[in-house]
This record gives C-alpha cells, structure tokens and sequence, in this order.
C-alpha cells in the first residue's frame, strides 16, 4: 500500500491550558438520490406485525397520553445538553448532573441517591490552541481529548511528524525516543487534499473506489496502532 508519510518541514505550536476547496467552473456535485428508506411504505404493504388501527387497551392508551401530552424528555434534554453540557466521568460536569438528577427524581417522590462504584480522576476540558507557524503561520482548530495531560499553560513548539507502524513493543519503544520534543500525529494520514464530496462529484468510478480502499486500509492501521498504544 503505497502510502507518502513524509511531513516536511512543517512547524506546530500548541498551548493547553487543562483541505484546500476548488472546484471546476460549469460543473457542480450531481443531484442526489433519494434513500428508499426515506420513502413512505404504502399502508396496505405494511407488515403484519405493525399496527393499523388505534390500539385499545387502556393500558397502551394511558402510557401513549403520558408521553405525548405530559413528556419530560425536552425538559431533562435541556438541562442536560445544554445547561450542563458533555458530562465525562470524573469531570465537575459529571457530579453536577448526578446532584441534579438525585433532585430531580426527589421531587418526583423518588427515594434516590448517588452510589459509589469506582474511583476516577478528575478532569476538566481548559482552553486549547495550536497554530502551523512554518514554513508558514495558520491557525488550527484543537480540541484536548478527554484526559488529557496540559503544557500548564505554556506554548510549546516543535517539528511534525507522524506515528509511524510498528509490529510489537520492542519497536515502538525504540521509536519513540526518535520523536522527544515533536508533535506526534496519531491520525491516520489522508491521502486527498480534496473534500469527500469534491472526489464524490469529480473523480471516476474506479479512482473513487480505490482511494476509499486505500484511505480505509490506512485508518484501520492507525486505529490498531492508537489502540495497542496504552497496553506498553
């Protein structure tokens, strides 16, 4: 699989505190199909199993008019997607949806509590910022992944590269040292500049489908390597 893993003389600058778009004139992306699951299936090609008609056990009735006329579901969406935001375990968010949930389901008459049910280190997602700054300056977007180590709020600078394979542990201990002070880019490398629906509107069929093999081949590595990485 021939793959260029060469990262020239590239420069990246990251602090933490906690492709090229183009197209050809007169052409544009071919209209796209609709999914057959998208359409409507016709009443009388329904499955036996599906209902036709208004169910009549008032059993059914009452939990159909509970969650249709008297829902929680936008309120507790609310709260937890917006007022609270992502709650990783270990994080100030985390504790803070439990308390609300344990008060919430009191006041429904719910005997609740929070239980213990393991130990986990704390974590909270600070700023982050990365910026290329050679062979020329681009900000970048950074986001921490969760857990991550911080740099204690100092801008740190050094050379790209990229993970490269390995078969065993032997050979990614060896590596690694070859790499103090760079900027290690675990992601599998794409292999287009181009934007997927770019390729998709004006690659051939045969150039297409090779890229996805190839493309996909490479994330499948680089996900086993990124995977294998913490068992060292």
């Amino acid at each position: 699989m021939p793959v260029s893993r060469s990262v020239g003389h590239a420069t990246l600058g990251v602090v933490a505190l906690a492709g090229v778009l183009s197209a050809q004139p007169g052409r544009g992306a071919p209209p796209v199909a609709k999914a057959p699951l998208a359409t409507p299936i016709a009443a009388d090609s329904l499955p036996a199993y599906v209902r036709s008609t208004p169910p009549t056990d008032p059993v059914i009735q009452k939990l159909w008019q509970e969650g249709m006329e008297r829902s929680q579901v936008a309120r507790i969406a609310q709260v937890l997607l917006d007022s609270l935001g992502p709650r990783l375990t270990g994080s100030p968010n985390a504790t803070r949806a439990q308390d609300w949930a344990v008060g919430l389901l009191k006041s429904w008459g719910v005997d609740a509590k929070k239980e213990q049910y393991g130990t986990w280190n704390a974590w909270k997602r600070g700023l982050a910022f990365a910026a290329l700054t050679a062979p020329r300056t681009k900000p970048l977007d950074a986001t921490m992944l969760s857990w991550s180590g911080n740099t204690s709020g100092q801008w740190v600078e050094g050379g790209v590269t990229i993970l490269e394979p390995y078969e065993n542990a032997e050979q990614y201990r060896a590596w690694l040292p070859t790499v103090k002070g760079k900027v290690v880019l675990v992601g599998a490398p794409r292999l287009s500049c181009r934007m997927p629906d770019q390729v998709g509107a004006f690659g051939t069929p045969g150039y297409i489908e090779a890229l996805n093999l190839e493309q996909n081949q490479l994330t499948a590595l680089y996900r086993g390597l990124n995977q294998r990485i913490p068992t060292f």
